[in-house]
């Protein structure tokens, strides 16, 4: 079963930077993009409620020109919730009461109906005064429409036009049109893979779209064709050949070892050796685990105390 949390909560700290640049320029131009800190997986309880909640992304990042600091918190909604907004603002005044520096809240909604609207305030007031009015960003991808996107060269658009509003007709021409942008992109193989794999996950054609699909690949550039027709092939579910788990471990390699450097800092080749080691399994284990880390010595204990058996080390 796929963990779409999971899924969205590394597509965005993967590309986080792109993320804001797509979504908040605003906030981006007031923040040092050199100093960004992803903190902890934070677990708050309702007491009210008795459920416990895990916050998706919190990222302490800097003011330009300075060593002021402010949190940007992302959370992933796949569904209406009611009462969400109370949950943001709850969110808001824990994470307050623990940081006290300022938070910038914004709330990502994948598959929410374009027909509703989603709140982004919180408010309580009586009738002769407003105490409190909280104010969330708000991201809808269902009323957010692909074609608007096409011509943003970003990794970020590229990955969430699949989830974006269009008609049922377009499926197959939003798919080429992610892939022509995702040729253009010019990211590493891993990145790529993973990117990808992102856009395969949530537009997947049927067999009559499919065939669309490739009457469309005719209008690009025999470059862009060839790139796309690469990527595309990657995705077939059945005599996946060994050459493409290893891409896919490497791509996890990848994007564990880039999150540890943003975690702990500079990883040393021994450290990297080590991690080379791991299954894929090991590997997402390990990239949940380094919300935690907050040193070197975190991550060598956790090698330490999980380390690879010989199976694994030959890719079972």
């Amino acid at each position: 079963m796929v963990d779409h949390d999971h899924l969205f909560k590394e597509l965005i700290t993967t590309f986080f930077i792109e993320f804001l640049e797509l979504f908040c320029p605003d906030v981006l131009t007031s923040m040092d993009t050199t100093r960004i800190e992803f903190l902890d997986k934070e677990a708050l309880t309702d007491i009210i409620g008795g459920d416990v909640y895990e916050v998706d992304i919190v990222a302490k990042v800097a003011f330009k020109g300075g060593d002021a600091f402010f949190i940007i918190h992302v959370e992933h909604q796949a569904q209406a919730q009611h009462h969400f907004n109370h949950r943001m603002f709850w969110y808001f005044a824990v994470m307050y009461l623990k940081y006290g520096i300022p938070i910038y809240p914004i709330a990502l909604f994948s598959d929410t109906s374009a027909s509703r609207e989603e709140p982004d305030t919180f408010c309580i007031a009586f009738p002769d005064m407003e105490v409190l009015t909280f104010r969330y960003r708000v991201i809808q991808l269902r009323r957010l429409h692909w074609h608007d996107y096409m011509n943003i060269l970003n990794p970020i658009a590229c990955a969430l036009m699949s989830k974006m509003q269009m008609a049922k007709r377009d499926r197959p021409k939003v798919l080429m049109e992610s892939l022509r942008m995702l040729a253009k992109l010019g990211l590493d193989a891993a990145r790529k893979r993973f990117l990808s794999g992102f856009i395969n996950m949530y537009l997947r054609l049927t067999k009559d779209e499919e065939a669309a699909f490739h009457e469309e690949l005719k209008q690009l550039t025999p470059h862009e064709r060839e790139v796309t027709m690469e990527l595309t092939t990657t995705w077939k579910e059945e005599g996946k050949q060994e050459g493409k788990q290893e891409g896919i471990l490497e791509e996890a390699q990848y994007l564990t070892q880039r999150f540890l450097t943003r975690r702990i800092g500079v990883l040393t080749p021994d450290l990297e050796e080590r991690i080379g080691t791991l299954a894929r399994h090991q590997l997402e284990q390990l990239f949940d685990a380094a919300y935690d880390f907050t040193s070197v010595d975190d991550l060598v204990s956790w090698l330490d105390s999980n380390p690879p058996s010989a199976q694994e080390q030959n890719g079972a």
